[in-house]
């Protein structure tokens, strides 16, 4: 057993760009497991206590035998059905027309505000658990967090069905007992697609979609400190330098796929949370040069023994072979077919990649051949290193500590940062508003584009240049609300309304005097609090535009009503109004809410909120008669309050 001494020198995070882990992954070698160790130190010049992580390097032994073929089958069989099920579905042809794309670019720091939305949902997300760190057991603390990772914002609900909770607190209890940091491994970020369906960019250009399940995995380690005050780390093992040469990707597309994840990660100041180890390096590990190691049973040996045998498996079982044939057409659909199929036409790439081969034309049937060929061969290696992994259980023996995790749930596997309906690199990154959080991402395939109008590609000025599809242009909703009320003044039947001036102070003041309705508190205000109101006011006529209007009626002020932003970030406004105690329950609110909502429509607006607290009766009916439903809960200029949206146009 060896304790890594540079813990004693390590330099300070921000000032290299690898990880801890990475580091002491590259100054160890052979088949060693790292072992982590909290390092209790005291620095004399703080007069502090500290305590880094350091790891223990423990000398592992592979196993020796080689598989049987009943292993073999029912392991392959069980990958199969794991792994690629979903490809027993035929994909219909979709329509081949090029989508629409305008590029521009976004000179705001997009990803900042991002992050910063991700550290407030963590905040949300953690206030739903019950939590005493002091007090709770190390079985207790493993359940929240269990809990937690059962959230649908931070793992997923499927790992109720995929792992129970007794098996996680098994696993987890002692690290937290020993008060040490949790450590979570996953597998995952190869390349980018090469399909050319799927992605039309090279396999070293990650973009927005990676960036956003690289934060999910940050925020689940976030909210995972809340609960566990020595925190979680996650380290990745990158498969793309394992599987590219299986794929037809270059082996320097991969390697620049990588540096650009770890600049984004540096750029984001993630690298205290997340490490990236090549999947690769375990397995060259796992196999020592045989004049070094004479009676040691290889990785690749033992690779190259899986796929011999099912080779000849495939040949003497039929039934298996139809099931292979799964596996086959999902190799097709993952291979790099950018490239090889550049000069067919999208229809007939498609059928070269989906089709059975009785049901592709004359024309094409060499190349179907030739591609299916390639498959085949790709699928047997494919399915005997993922074979080999689970065999010589590499994952485990160097690193034992770790929690093994995954992106769709499986059984055994903590969902740890659930991704959407593909993985981040098997698509392009889109959403349909303006992002205004991670979760507003999803991963399309390319060709699925053209289903949804114009879109703009968004290239966000940071390090890579990473991107994103959108049909939404940032702040939509907040300039087009610039032209719902004139600020010159407007009318509607008696009533005018215009923006406030200075001078309206006074008479704002005597409409709220004694009316604890005419406040947001809720409460009868002073005259200080309508001076502060007003300024409120004139201040965000400035900033965007627009603003709440006074409404007179006679010549005397009776309310207040417009629009105001409610979160700039998501570009949303909402709908206030604010009537006097002698005029409420007349109609009026109703009536001239449904005259802005109307003008909403006419400008552009696309979506309009209201706010409410629970208290206010009136408004509730209001709100319900305007057809509005409840979206979520927040806090609202101090008191918790229902987010609605409401219906554009009439109700």
């Amino acid at each position: 057993m060896m304790l890594n001494e540079t813990v004693r020198n390590e330099p300070f995070g921000h000032l290299v760009p690898e990880t801890k882990l990475e580091r002491y992954w590259s100054q160890s070698s052979g088949l060693v497991c790292l072992r982590r160790h909290r390092v209790v130190r005291f620095d004399p010049h703080a007069c502090a206590t500290y305590a880094p992580t350091a790891y223990i390097s423990t000398p592992i032994e592979l196993r020796r035998d080689l598989p049987a073929d009943d292993w073999i089958v029912d392991s392959l069989r069980g990958f199969i059905r794991i792994e690629f099920s979903e490809r027993k579905k035929k994909l219909p042809e979709p329509d081949f027309t090029p989508p629409s794309i305008s590029e521009i670019e976004d000179p705001d720091v997009i990803l900042d505000a991002l992050i910063r939305q991700t550290a407030t949902e963590v905040e949300q997300i953690i206030s739903e658990f019950s939590r005493e760190a002091e007090t709770s057991s190390p079985d207790e603390l493993a359940r929240q967090i269990y809990r937690l990772l059962c959230h649908p914002r931070i793992g997923a609900t499927a790992n109720l069905d995929n792992v129970s909770e007794s098996d996680f607190v098994s696993i987890a209890a002692p690290t937290i007992k020993a008060q040490e940091r949790l450590f979570f491994v996953l597998l995952g970020f190869p390349f980018k697609d090469q399909n050319r369906f799927r992605v039309q960019d090279d396999a070293d250009q990650p973009d927005i979609g990676e960036i956003s399940f690289l934060l999910r995995l940050f925020r689940a380690t976030q909210a995972i400190y809340q609960i566990h005050p020595y925190g979680a780390d996650v380290l990745v093992l990158t498969d793309g330098q394992l599987y590219q040469k299986i794929l037809g990707v270059s082996e320097a597309s991969v390697t620049r796929y990588a540096e650009r994840l770890k600049a984004y990660r540096s750029y984001l100041n993630l690298q205290g949370a997340i490490s990236f180890i090549p999947l690769s390096s375990l397995v060259e590990r796992a196999s020592p040069d045989p004049l070094e190691a004479p009676n040691a049973t290889s990785a690749n040996a033992v690779r190259e023994h899986i796929s011999r045998r099912i080779l000849e498996v495939l040949n003497s079982e039929s039934s298996l072979q139809e099931l292979f044939d799964v596996l086959v057409s999902g190799i097709k659909w993952n291979h790099e077919s950018r490239d090889h199929l550049a000069d067919l036409s999208p229809r007939d790439a498609w059928h070269v990649l989906t089709a059975p081969k009785d049901q592709v034309d004359q024309n094409l049937r060499n190349r179907w051949m030739e591609f299916h060929a390639k498959a085949h061969a790709a699928a047997i290696e494919y399915a005997a290193t993922n074979l080999m992994l689970r065999w010589l259980d590499l994952v485990r023996l160097y690193f034992p500590d770790a929690i093994r995790c995954t992106i769709h749930a499986k059984p055994g596997q903590i969902c740890l940062a659930r991704s959407s309906a593909a993985f981040p690199w098997n698509g392009v990154a889109w959403t349909s508003d303006w992002p205004a959080s991670i979760d507003d991402f999803e991963v399309r395939p390319w060709y699925t584009l053209n289903e949804l109008g114009p879109i703009r590609k968004v290239e966000i000025r940071t390090i890579g240049a990473p991107y994103f599809y959108t049909r939404a242009t940032k702040g939509s909703n907040i300039l087009a609300a610039k032209n719902v009320l004139p600020s010159s003044g407007w009318a509607f039947g008696d009533i005018q309304g215009r923006h406030f001036v200075v001078s309206d102070v006074d008479a704002l003041a005597v409409l709220g005097a004694g009316d604890e309705n005419f406040a947001w508190e809720r409460i009868p205000q002073t005259e200080n609090y309508y001076h502060r109101i007003l300024k409120f006011r004139l201040d965000h006529y400035q900033q965007f535009g627009f603003g709440i209007h006074g409404l007179w009626l006679d010549g005397h002020l009776i309310g207040q009503c417009g629009l105001q932003v409610l979160n700039e970030t998501r570009d949303q406004v909402e709908l206030v109004i604010f009537l006097g105690k002698a005029h409420v329950r007349k109609g009026f609110g109703l009536r001239l809410s449904r005259h802005i909502l109307s003008r909403c429509g006419s400008a552009g607006v696309k979506a309009v909120h209201g706010v409410v607290r629970p208290e206010n009766q009136a408004a509730l009916d209001l709100l319900r008669r305007l057809g509005a439903r409840p979206i979520r809960t927040q806090v609202h200029f101090g008191y918790i309050a229902t987010v609605f949206s409401i219906p554009l146009g009439p109700a």
